[in-house]
């Protein structure tokens, strides 16, 4: 499976408040790409504000290329994890300018992924295709420094097995 990225960094325009103290400078993605290219979602590890959830989406939009391929070339949906860096530089107005950069990115297997908590406040991919076993792969996020709340069940309209 390939996933075509854009290499470098894409700024958007951002609100220009200061960057807040409690958002982890390395976010965990769990991404998901249509037969077409299209990224159909975006699921931070970690909650982040309205404003940084708006920019993270838009950030990675522009980050993804053309769809995933199996071994023929053929394109087709894809879920993968991808680690982005939170940046941000003064602007003359006083407060930041902020985008996220790409880090790093790595496929997963086939299934429907979710984040889930762990009992010491990390969380972990899982896969609604085997919920009761953990797979010894499952990526795992360390804990910001002020977590935010996650889901630790599945999508409601994912099915084992599909590529929502």
């Amino acid at each position: 499976m390939t996933i075509a990225l854009l290499s470098g960094t894409s700024a958007v325009a951002a609100d220009s408040t200061p960057t807040p103290p409690d958002v982890p400078r390395i976010e965990s993605v769990l991404v998901q790409v249509d037969a077409q290219g299209k990224v159909t979602e975006t699921s931070p590890a970690y909650a982040l504000s309205p404003s940084l959830t708006q920019l993270l989406d838009a950030n990675v939009r522009q980050m993804i290329r053309s769809p995933g391929t199996d071994k023929n070339g053929k394109p087709i949906p894809t879920q993968f994890l991808m680690n982005l860096s939170l940046e941000s530089k003064p602007n003359s107005a006083g407060g930041y300018d902020v985008h996220f950069a790409y880090v790093s990115s790595k496929p997963l297997p086939f299934g429907s992924w979710y984040w889930t908590r762990l009992p010491d406040d990390r969380v972990e991919l899982a896969n609604a295709a085997s919920p009761s076993s953990r797979d010894s792969t499952t990526e795992e996020a360390p804990p910001p420094s002020s977590a935010g709340s996650r889901s630790s069940s599945p999508p409601s309209n994912s099915s084992p097995g599909s590529h929502h």
